[in-house]
């Protein structure tokens, strides 16, 4: 018997027949770790969530919705530091009420959006009922950027307390997290500003 041969029978009369389940077990675990680091390396962090309204534009306005997003993303600022500035587009549409008398829409509703982009009467509209400041005109388009007048996002103080979290601390939380919303509400407006 040669020593591939050798070998061969070793692997297979006492190493697999020992070791198996510690090997599967060990590449399972192997697998799992390599695609979590894979997926937290390639995870984006988006600096900012601008939402898009475009649902009663026809095709010849989405040209326009793409230089917006590339005028937004060079004017904003870095503001996780990476080195670049990424924003994450959300489209939006328009819904109803219970009643069915005033018109809701969701990114009025979500903390993370600052600003929202579409035609100028649209955002003339939702500035006269409160939900949007401050019109700016995109260069080379026929949109307009308004600010949204988000309230900054509040601590689940049910599930923090259960979870031991005391009030102060949740106070604490919340006060965190204002802080966070009216710096880059600010920083947002002085882009735009400029």
């Amino acid at each position: 018997m040669n020593r591939l041969q050798k070998f061969a029978v070793w692997l297979e009369n006492a190493f697999w027949y020992h070791y198996k389940w510690y090997w599967m077990l060990g590449v399972a675990v192997l697998t799992f770790a390599a695609l979590s680091v894979y997926g937290n390396i390639t995870e984006i962090h988006y600096d900012w969530k601008v939402a898009v309204y475009n649902t009663n534009w026809v095709d010849e306005k989405l040209f326009d919705v793409s230089s917006a997003e590339s005028y937004l993303t060079e004017i904003l600022p870095d503001y996780d530091g990476n080195g670049k500035t990424q924003a994450e587009f959300v489209p939006i549409a328009e819904s109803t009420d219970i009643a069915g008398d005033e018109p809701l829409f969701a990114a009025f509703f979500d903390s993370d959006i600052y600003a929202v982009i579409s035609d100028k009467e649209t955002l003339t509209e939702w500035q006269s009922r409160g939900f949007v400041t401050s019109l700016h005109s995109v260069p080379n388009s026929g949109l307009f950027v308004a600010l949204c007048d988000n309230p900054p996002a509040k601590t689940d103080a049910e599930l923090a307390r259960a979870n031991g979290y005391s009030d102060v601390e949740i106070a604490a939380m919340d006060a965190a997290i204002a802080a966070q919303h009216d710096e880059k509400y600010r920083l947002i407006a002085e882009a735009l500003d400029k």
